[in-house]
């Protein structure tokens, strides 16, 4: 079984070839300061509060856009 390889991320512009959930992480990122650590070392450098910010920020926007989701749908059914 081979590993899936993911495209080089060098700038912010080389995101947008990733799946959309991959952008929003980086992109939260890059707000919050950490992207150039995380080109430069990689995921793995991020203590465990910085880890945890984005996945905070992460899980909030994901909830944010479901339910403006689920607000459509249901307009549209009425």
């Amino acid at each position: 079984m081979t590993k899936k390889e993911k495209p080089e991320i060098k700038t912010i512009e080389d995101v947008q070839q990733l799946p959309a959930e991959d952008q929003t992480k980086w992109e939260i990122a890059n707000e919050l300061g950490y992207f150039d650590k995380i080109v430069a070392t990689g995921w793995k450098s991020l203590t465990s509060r910085e880890s945890g910010r984005i996945g905070g920020m992460l899980s909030s926007r994901t909830k944010k856009t479901n339910s403006t989701a689920s607000k459509e749908t249901n307009s549209d059914n009425s």
